[in-house]
């Protein structure tokens, strides 16, 4: 039974450490998009 306690206890960590870091890179998209720009081939 401690072992079925200690694998919720690390996959509940991995979420919330998975959702952290989601919401840092969807920030970072955010900031990326503003700044990006498009290049077209001259043709």
């Amino acid at each position: 039974m401690d072992f079925f306690t200690n694998a919720i206890d690390v996959l509940q960590t991995l979420v919330i450490a998975l959702g952290g870091g989601l919401c840092v890179w969807e920030r970072n998209l955010r900031e990326m998009d503003i700044n990006i720009v498009t290049v077209q081939p001259q043709g």
